[in-house]
């Protein structure tokens, strides 16, 4: 399924997530939780619960808490098994425990996809890559270089 940017409603729970595509990054709101994917960055407004970072191979992959847990907007969703728009190729997945939703990034942003769950946030991303966190109240934003 191919779609333009602007805005999709993800379905979460028994509610959604909203994306909003702007030209060259990717905004995921809850009702507790803005995240921006920025082709050097990843932003995260809302209470983190700790961060690591894990080296397999030549992959590197960032674990991000998230304190209170996604919790959807109100109204309902689109399922999406597997959708592209904007250059970024969005997947859902609902199993029994828990919903995911996969965001492969186009490849001029310096990590290669996330993963969103219920309570937390992954990304992976090349094992050279240097990774910086800023936080600050409940925000806490990932830079990468």
């Amino acid at each position: 399924m191919r779609g333009k940017p602007g805005k999709l409603r993800v379905a979460w729970g028994d509610g959604h997530l909203e994306l909003r595509f702007v030209e060259d990054w990717l905004e995921v709101l809850a009702s507790n939780y803005r995240i921006i994917l920025a082709p050097r960055s990843v932003e995260i407004r809302g209470e983190a619960s700790g961060h690591r970072e894990s080296l397999v191979g030549k992959r590197k992959y960032i674990y991000v808490g998230l304190a209170e847990g996604l919790k959807p907007l109100r109204g309902p969703g689109e399922r999406v098994e597997r959708l592209l728009v904007g250059g970024f190729e969005v997947t859902g997945t609902d199993v029994e425990f828990s919903r995911y939703l996969t965001i492969v990034t186009p490849g001029f942003f310096l990590y290669n996809y996330v993963v969103l769950s219920d309570s937390s946030l992954a990304l992976e991303l090349s094992a050279r890559r240097e990774a910086y966190f800023d936080e600050g109240g409940e925000k806490l934003t990932l830079y990468l270089v």
